[in-house]
């Protein structure tokens, strides 16, 4: 009694069901892997971006938007803060570097952001290089000239020596007016480090505040004020990025330094931590429970049908029986059955789930900037696997003792 090609023949009598139970079971596989995988891959990359400074300064307002529109350009900034503050902060003998950064101005979607050399002497967390480092060319010596971040440079095609303008606002908006009169050189671009500073075009702070400036004028001619500005563009910055020499002095000097400027000043861990505990570890949450639903309706699914394919095939099953064919033979046959479609069910799985993360992250980072690199699952995932497999296989148990319970007679009438 061969048992495979019992097995090979009733997978292959009913098409359509075997292919109904495979792709069910292959969507629950793969949301499992999904979530898994994206779960890990965005913890990852958001606490990479958010350890590389440990502090930010900006104005008042969310700190959580400050993070996210100074380390992320994913929202706009909360506003201006005056540039003396950056003397206080570097100032600190608690601090190892104050960067200063300032917004205003996209090329194609991607943030012009007015800074000094040290932000490329910014670290990540336990990283003893800076995050930042260059593939070709030099560091921004003079106005007017710009270092692109990898991702700028291969979308918009741009090398060293190349010339460009900027538009006003930190998004892309074709109605807003370009700056013609003032024209940036690339001189240098960054390597990939893979996190949203990729999308940043890097220039010195004189460059912003001339554009700035130039703005200012325009705006007094068409729409006259009584008075002059009191402010210029050169006396105000976005945000100041902090680095510690101690990250454990983080907690008392956010609010040393918010109570002598008068700013909001954020951990960007901190602020990262919440994000993920609050709103997107609960989606993740939510979605393996919808895969678990999707799992266990799939193994229920599995039993029906099992009992439908063993009346179906009732026959053959005497005949086995009547060969000498055990509970246990009657067992690995069925084990063989729901084997295949399962195997079915996991190769599939993993084509989906891995197929659509790639499109995903590659949507992701295009409409976001946020890099997200492939990884493998977390341990966490074999476990859930591992269940969804097991029940499958459990259930084909109450086929089988349905039907070894029964008599020939009872199987046949």
């Amino acid at each position: 009694m061969n048992l495979s090609s019992i097995a090979w023949r009733q997978l292959l009598s009913r098409p359509l069901f075997l292919t109904a139970t495979s792709v069910t079971f292959a969507l629950a596989i793969a949301l499992m892997i999904a979530v898994n995988v994206v779960g890990k891959d965005l913890n990852h990359a958001l606490k990479k971006e958010a350890a590389y400074c440990d502090l930010i300064m900006g104005a008042h307002g969310s700190p959580l938007q400050s993070v996210l529109s100074s380390i992320y350009h994913l929202d706009k900034p909360t506003g201006n803060i005056p540039k003396t503050h950056l003397k206080v902060v570097a100032n600190n003998p608690s601090v190892e570097l104050a960067v200063p950064i300032s917004l205003g101005d996209n090329l194609k979607g991607f943030r012009i952001i007015g800074t000094t050399q040290d932000f490329f002497k910014l670290k990540g967390l336990n990283a003893s290089e800076p995050l930042m480092k260059l593939k070709e060319g030099r560091l921004f010596e003079r106005s007017f000239e710009a270092v692109l971040g990898s991702t700028v440079a291969q979308k918009l095609q741009l090398s060293i020596g190349d010339t460009f303008q900027g538009k006003h606002g930190i998004d892309f908006n074709q109605s807003e007016a370009t700056h013609d009169q003032f024209s940036y050189q690339v001189v240098g671009i960054a390597a990939p480090s893979h996190t949203s500073q990729d999308k940043g075009i890097f220039v010195d702070q004189a460059s912003v505040w001339a554009v700035h400036q130039q703005e200012i004028k325009t705006h007094s001619v068409f729409k006259p004020i009584k008075s002059k500005p009191t402010k210029k563009a050169s006396d105000e910055v976005t945000a100041i990025l902090i680095q510690l020499k101690s990250p454990g002095s983080r907690l008392w000097l956010m609010d040393k330094l918010a109570k002598e400027t008068a700013t909001t000043v954020a951990s960007p861990l901190e602020e990262i931590f919440k994000l993920i505990h609050s709103f997107i570890q609960p989606v993740l949450n939510l979605f393996t429970a919808v895969s678990w639903g999707l799992a266990i309706v799939v193994n229920i699914t599995l039993s029906t049908l099992m009992i439908v394919i063993t009346y179906t095939h009732r026959r053959e099953y005497v005949i086995a029986r009547s060969l000498g064919g055990s509970f246990y033979d009657l067992l690995k046959l069925q084990i063989m059955n729901v084997g295949g479609r399962v195997l079915l069910g996991l190769i599939l799985g993993v084509a989906l789930a891995y197929g659509g993360l790639l499109i995903a992250y590659s949507t992701l980072q295009a409409s976001l900037g946020l890099s997200l690199t492939l990884s493998y699952p977390s341990s966490d995932l074999f476990w859930q696997l591992g269940g969804a497999v097991v029940g499958a296989f459990i259930a084909v148990l109450l086929p089988v003792v349905v039907l070894y319970r029964k008599n020939a007679a009872e199987l046949l009438s």
